[in-house]
């Protein structure tokens, strides 16, 4: 192969990802909507209810965690104060071994009744989803999943009260595409119930 077919191809394979990431978000934005709408409600009565969103993201996950903090405490679109997040394990916490434990050894100091706490739950063991969600039981906390569709941990751990976004993507790729778009999805309708549509 030489390097125009080289180009070529890669071309090809790079148009691929958009109009396989399209299809994807085409086929499952009307069920993921139910999901979204449900956590932004949760998440605004949060806020007005003078409480914070609590936000548990794995390294794989990591940037949509920092993503979803940074659009509360920033902007998307519309000029608003910030809001009260923070991602569990961006927290420096000594002796802490791991992101799940540090996360947990924060959750257990920081979270009180009427926080919400979002988890980025794909690839997470058993054992550190159920500390998480114990100690949410625990203190009163409301739970948002991010999980796989399938995903036989988050539905083993999950309680009838939680809300769970559950993606229909096996491939990581479009999943992480999907997630981005949900949170900002997500963000949008946030800012929409506590000001309105804006311009």
């Amino acid at each position: 192969m030489n390097s125009d077919e080289q180009l070529d191809a890669t071309a090809a394979l790079v148009s691929s990802h958009f109009a396989a990431a399209a299809q994807s978000a085409m086929r499952q934005g009307e069920a993921l909507a139910q999901g979204v709408s449900l956590a932004a409600d949760r998440i605004v009565q949060c806020f007005l209810q003078n409480h914070k969103l609590l936000v548990f993201a794995d390294h794989l996950h990591r940037g949509d965690g920092d993503a979803l903090v940074a659009r509360m405490l920033g902007q998307l679109e519309q000029s608003r104060p910030a809001l009260p997040a923070f991602r569990l394990n961006s927290l420096p916490i000594a002796n802490a071994e791991g992101a799940a434990s540090a996360s947990l050894i924060a959750l257990q100091a920081l979270g009180q009744a009427g926080d919400v706490l979002v988890v980025f739950a794909s690839g997470c063991a058993r054992s550190e989803l159920d500390a998480l969600a114990a100690v949410a039981q625990e203190r009163s906390i409301a739970v948002i999943w991010f999980g796989q569709m399938r995903d036989e941990v988050v539905a083993a751990v999950r309680k009838e009260s939680d809300i769970v976004i559950w993606f229909d993507e096996q491939r990581i790729i479009r999943l992480l595409e999907l997630q981005r778009i949900a949170i900002h999805a997500l963000a949008d309708a946030i800012d929409s119930l506590l000001l309105g549509d804006g311009a």
